[in-house]
């Protein structure tokens, strides 16, 4: 793939190491910029571990501190013959993170199972299942543990945090439906066809709408979790709540 160095600074904000800040073009409609420029108006958001937010060369500190996540929070899944640092593919006649998730999933009820894993993606997994008079749409993030054992390393909570944090951007029908199609040839249906998946969105036009999201992070021991891998689960919890989603759930190991 394309690899294009490029430094940060609060003065001059993004600028391209070797100086071929032209390399790339940007087109958006009848305009095009460098990368650089683009990167430059359009800043990148980062998530720190305690929930504050880097725009730009501003951040942004939570009103109050984080507190650690309720281990009401964390569900135990059984990982027994699971690869857990093998997030996405195993060696064969093994199993990785993302073969056990979709194991899992497929014995759910939902209607519709979506892997979305790659860039962009909404989620690794998206699940849409219709009760009574309420559509909920459940996104899995996922990541493979940083050991093959379960533990308490906070570097197994950082970036899947940050994939959770993002969630928000999708949290609404308009948006995810707008995305779905956006994506369409670059998603997988694990369970469903194109033609019911329209059929749930347009009935959930008139049903009440539930957003939830989850972290499969089997690295994540809920017997040693660290208090800074709690803290950073707990500040991910409060920035999702803050817009109004349902509590975090993290499943991971005993």
């Amino acid at each position: 793939g394309l690899v294009l160095p490029v430094s940060f600074s609060l003065a001059d904000f993004f600028t391209a190491v070797n100086g071929d800040g032209d390399h790339v073009t940007v087109v958006r409609g009848s305009t095009s910029d460098s990368l650089i420029d683009f990167l430059n108006e359009f800043y990148l958001d980062f998530y720190t571990a305690d929930g504050s937010l880097f725009s730009g060369n501003e951040i942004f500190e939570p009103k109050e501190d984080a507190l650690p996540i309720d281990m009401d929070q964390l569900t135990v899944w059984d990982w027994t013959g699971v690869d857990i640092d093998k997030e996405v593919t195993a060696p064969e006649g093994h199993t990785s993170v993302h073969d056990k998730v979709k194991t899992e999933l497929e014995r759910t009820d939902a209607a519709v199972i979506l892997y979305d894993h790659g860039t962009g993606e909404i989620a690794d997994f998206v699940t849409i299942t219709e009760f009574g008079d309420e559509t909920a749409f459940t996104f899995y993030h996922c990541k493979g543990s940083g050991s093959a054992t379960a533990g308490a390393r906070v570097d197994d909570v950082y970036e899947v945090s940050g994939q959770a944090q993002k969630s928000v951007a999708w949290a609404g029908l308009s948006r995810f439906e707008q995305r779905i199609h956006y994506k369409k040839r670059k998603t997988n249906l694990i369970r469903g066809t194109p033609e019911a998946l329209q059929q749930i969105l347009e009935r959930a036009k008139s049903r009440r709408q539930r957003f939830d999201v989850k972290i499969v992070q089997p690295g994540i021991s809920k017997a040693t979790i660290s208090a800074g891998m709690a803290e950073c689960l707990g500040a991910t919890s409060g920035h999702l709540r803050g817009f109004g989603l349902p509590r975090l759930e993290i499943i991971g190991s005993a």
